[in-house]
């Protein structure tokens, strides 16, 4: 019997990018696994369960609320439950693998971000970073969302490109099949609950921090604002370096900017499905998932040239300059006004996300734990068109 552990034991309590994909993915795998197989799941007791058939869990009692307890927790537990589990491999995520656990592992690497923000700092976040470059150059199989994080994690982390297996997120259509009709209760309730009225809303996913642009973002949503009374810009996320900084910027305009923080995942999708626009123009990205989750739900996106998401995005999205305010808010006019380009948009986000999802997602991820545990060299993996 194989075993395979996906370690959650240092993801937040409140999922967000890192920790959705694993969680999805981990739910996925469960359907796909053969009958000599079991995917075993440690994760902290606040984390959201997987209650998925064929995935037995074990929810590790330890005060998750700080980053550091997390990653204590899984050098030192994620070992233990490990040998008990007699595990074929270790999964693990954020840069960082079980330093007891000697056994075959494999790394998923979203991006290179933390690695070069760490490498750039002072001592202490020097030696993470080389203990992140270590983790990477000793799994025994390493995946990535895109191959655009895939070269990059390969400069940065000094492995083969070729080892990389590329497994991009999946998204969840069946939530969003829920929100097609005007009158779907939740989208209607979360309007009412953030004030949003019939207003036309611009949307920001995510947590606000320097390289997701949000300063920039105001600035031009003001330029629309001064010339259009109705939109409102909705930024859903509640944390992150550059939010003091985002909320100054956003002080003069009141009400026309709202803050509801981190929403509960039924609530965000509503969210987005309620959204006039989708708005994303990150100097960096490793995917960006409010892209896909906007093409979904059938509202046009807003996005950068930068990093992954043109290749994220295809021809699925009106894509401009992250650095050029003017060309943001003209994007965001656009969309709100052009109703031929709005519908061209949405066409080409559905079909584009269709080509998505968490199965697909799980079944790469699982193909390289077979590949890892038969310790069979991985192939690189054909590029999405």
């Amino acid at each position: 019997m194989r075993r395979y552990l996906l370690s959650l034991v240092s993801e937040r309590t409140r999922p967000t990018g890192v920790g959705t994909y694993a969680l999805e993915v981990a739910r996925a795998i469960g359907p796909l696994l053969g009958a000599d197989e079991r995917l075993v799941v440690a994760r902290h007791r606040d984390f959201p369960a997987c209650d998925q058939a064929g995935v037995d869990e074990v929810a590790l009692a330890f005060p998750a609320g700080r980053t550091a307890w997390r990653r204590a927790a899984e050098q030192t537990l994620l070992p233990a439950v490990a040998l008990r589990a007699r595990a074929t491999l270790v999964h693990a995520f954020n840069y960082a693998l079980p330093a007891a656990w000697t056994g075959p592992a494999v790394l998923s690497l979203m991006e290179d971000r933390a690695y070069r923000e760490r490498a750039a700092g002072g001592p202490l976040d020097r030696a993470l970073a080389r203990a992140f470059r270590r983790c990477a150059r000793r799994a025994t199989g390493l995946s990535a969302i895109s191959a655009h994080g895939a070269r990059r994690c390969a400069e940065s982390f000094g492995v083969d490109a070729a080892r990389i297996v590329i497994a991009p997120p999946g998204v969840d259509h069946a939530a969003f099949a829920a929100f097609t009709a005007v009158e779907d209760a939740r989208r209607a309730a979360v309007r009412a609950r953030l004030g949003l009225g019939d207003r036309p809303v611009a949307l920001f996913v995510g947590e606000v921090e320097p390289h997701k642009n949000v300063p920039r973002l105001i600035d031009a949503f003001a330029a629309v604002a001064a010339r259009d009374p109705a939109p409102v810009l909705v930024i859903a996320g509640g944390r992150g370096a550059d939010l003091p900084a985002a909320r100054t910027r956003a002080a003069p305009l009141g009400e026309r900017v709202r803050w509801p923080g981190y929403l509960p995942r039924a609530d965000l999708l509503a969210l987005i499905a309620a959204a006039s626009v989708v708005a994303l123009p990150s100097l960096d990205e490793g995917f960006g998932m409010p892209v896909l989750e906007g093409f979904a739900a059938g509202v046009p996106v807003l996005a950068s040239t930068a990093g992954a998401l043109p290749e994220t995005a295809g021809d699925a999205a009106l894509l401009v300059d992250p650095t050029d305010g003017a060309a943001i808010a003209a994007g965001l006019e656009r969309l709100l006004r052009d109703e031929d380009l709005r519908a061209a948009l949405v066409d080409r986000g559905r079909a584009r996300a269709a080509e998505f999802t968490w199965s697909r997602a799980a079944a790469r991820i699982l193909d390289l734990y077979r590949q890892v545990a038969d310790c069979v060299p991985v192939a690189p993996r054909e590029r999405r068109r």
